[in-house]
């Protein structure tokens, strides 16, 4: 399913979205530098790994190209909203790594059923700002320790949108 016998494969979910293919970037791939990766202000420079994956729940259905560390830590995110569109971009920066795509398709079910046996039903997410848990209802946006619930989504959009000085909050 995930190319689990290759050493170098990821799982067949990162960061919540379904593993398409993955490569890892070696001397056979040069690094253009035409995309930017930052961590803050610091440009990152070219990650070891990438993998083309799709989100699992909501609304993107984009293809996104995934910058990870060797162990598979997702580090930026680019994409568009195909398979071709999202290969053509990683080819910009990463010369050559066409070659090197180690097609998985994991399927939803597949990858469903996978988190179903490695996501801990102790650690459900909270929200890190207003408290809420998945039991209250809602949905939530979860990315490494971190998550939101919908609502708190719903306030800060409001707040984001509003006139200067007002605080709809």
């Amino acid at each position: 399913m995930s190319g689990d016998d290759t050493p170098d494969a990821p799982p067949p979910v990162l960061e919540g979205a379904r593993v398409i293919a993955w490569a890892s970037v070696d001397d056979t791939v040069r690094w253009t530098g035409r995309q930017t990766l930052l961590r803050g202000d610091t440009p990152v420079g070219p990650m070891p790994r990438l993998a083309l994956c799709q989100e699992l729940a909501g609304p993107v259905r984009d293809i996104l190209l995934f910058h990870c560390d060797a162990a598979w830590t997702v580090e930026g995110v680019s994409g568009t909203p195909t398979l071709e569109g999202t290969k053509a971009m990683a080819e910009t920066a990463y010369a050559g790594i066409g070659a090197r795509w180690v097609h998985v398709d994991v399927t939803p079910e597949q990858a469903h059923a996978w988190l179903a046996g490695h996501v801990q039903t102790e650690a459900a997410p909270r929200c890190a700002f207003c408290g809420a848990g998945q039991g209250d209802g809602g949905r939530f946006v979860v990315f490494r320790d971190a998550s939101i619930c919908e609502a708190c989504v719903a306030r800060f959009h409001r707040a984001l949108h509003a006139p200067a000085g007002d605080n709809p909050a």
